[in-house]
């Protein structure tokens, strides 16, 4: 009697132990398959920002052309939330640790230095008053006109500089989920 007891007892803890080994297998995986789509999902949104800073380059191109042909304060208005938010975004890529290593790709610093440095020398003019910027929107035009290309060019370096790694994430993904659906 006791030894059945014994054996019921090592049977018991034998399959409690089994029963959570394979619960932690399932569980690692599911972490695993969960790091890799937010780790995706990151790429995605990374990439976006980047093409995002040449959609604020022509937004800010069609508000200032706007402002010229209207004149009006609400005009004005839609042109410094341009500039500002393409402020943002150009000092994001500036300064976020997720483009780093981008910026140091032939290129990417070139072109960030040009957006800041139209950035920095106009942040007076879109700061000052109406009649001021008023003044200045044909210059500013013709700048942005120039900032074009480049902001093309830095969005495609950096869609080209993190689409290799996103494809090696699918990959790596699609292997994990082979392996652990054996």
């Amino acid at each position: 009697m006791k030894k059945d007891l014994l054996n019921i007892g090592v049977a018991v803890i034998a399959v409690a132990l089994t029963a959570s080994a394979v619960t932690m297998m399932f569980l690692a995986g599911s972490v695993r398959l969960e790091v890799d789509r937010l780790a995706a999902a990151n790429s995605d949104a990374t990439q976006w920002s980047l093409a995002q800073t040449e959609v604020d380059v022509l937004a800010l191109q069609i508000a200032l052309a706007d402002a010229v042909a209207q004149g009006d304060a609400s005009a004005l208005a839609d042109v410094r939330r341009k500039f500002d938010i393409l402020y943002s975004r150009v000092m994001t890529a500036t300064n976020a640790r997720q483009f780093a290593e981008l910026r140091l790709e032939q290129g990417a610093e070139e072109a960030l230095e040009t957006l800041r440095g139209f950035l920095e020398r106009r942040v007076s003019d879109f700061d000052g008053p109406d009649p001021a910027l008023r003044s200045v929107l044909p210059e500013i035009q013709d700048d942005v006109e120039g900032l074009r290309e480049v902001a093309r060019s830095y969005s495609l370096l950096g869609v080209g500089f993190f689409a290799p790694s996103r494809t090696k994430d699918a990959k790596r993904s699609l292997c994990c989920w082979r392996a652990s659906a054996c």
